[in-house]
């Protein structure tokens, strides 16, 4: 339960109830099956002016096999009465596309529906055993609204992180979402050391 109440921002005031099953299960040669659900419904609260009851929903189940994980999404962040579903403490970066395009729900709300592939390097020896731990990640997002049938637009998204040593690291991100009907064109290129 998350009970938000901004008093320099009620349109931002919120209730959220929900809950999250996560897990895996072995299927043998080397296979896991890895699953993921979350509900959660929100409502006006504190001072918020708007009444409305907006639905959270994400599906994403997903196969493991020696370190390659492949995972089908699916992500509801609903809309009503022209509010859509709010995060508003929330760093939203890495959901719904890199592109930052929705940090913010549009008011008639967004369905994700996602495909990520991401393998993580290990038992590499010799020359090029600093490349053990490096991750990598690719994903395409298709965007549509939750009221109103309206398509976004698409993004694809690259990631990679490389472990330094001593808990340095450094990683590269790369994205293009493609707008059809919310936002424009918009492309990264983001380069980091942590």
């Amino acid at each position: 339960a998350y009970l938000i109440d901004i008093e320099d921002a009620p349109v931002l005031s919120n209730a959220s109830f929900g809950g999250i099953i996560e897990g895996e299960q072995d299927l043998g040669g080397g296979f896991t099956f890895n699953y993921r659900a979350e509900y959660a419904r929100q409502t006006d609260y504190g001072n918020q002016p708007v009444a409305y009851d907006a639905d959270y929903v994400h599906l994403a189940p997903g196969v493991s096999w020696r370190g390659l994980t492949t995972t089908l999404g699916y992500e509801l962040l609903g809309s009503d009465n022209g509010v859509g579903f709010q995060t508003p403490l929330a760093t939203g970066h890495v959901f719904n596309g890199f592109a930052d395009v929705f940090l913010n729900t549009p008011g008639i709300g967004l369905q994700d529906y996602y495909v990520d592939v991401r393998y993580k390097v290990k038992g590499v020896t010799g020359t090029f055993s600093f490349l053990n731990g490096l991750l990598l990640v690719g994903q395409y997002h298709e965007f549509e609204s939750d009221v109103g049938d309206v398509d976004f637009g698409s993004e694809l998204d690259f990631y990679s992180k490389l472990p330094l040593g001593k808990g340095v690291y450094a990683e590269f991100k790369y994205t293009n979402y493609q707008a059809e009907n919310f936002a424009s064109d918009r492309e990264k290129l983001i380069f980091g050391l942590g």
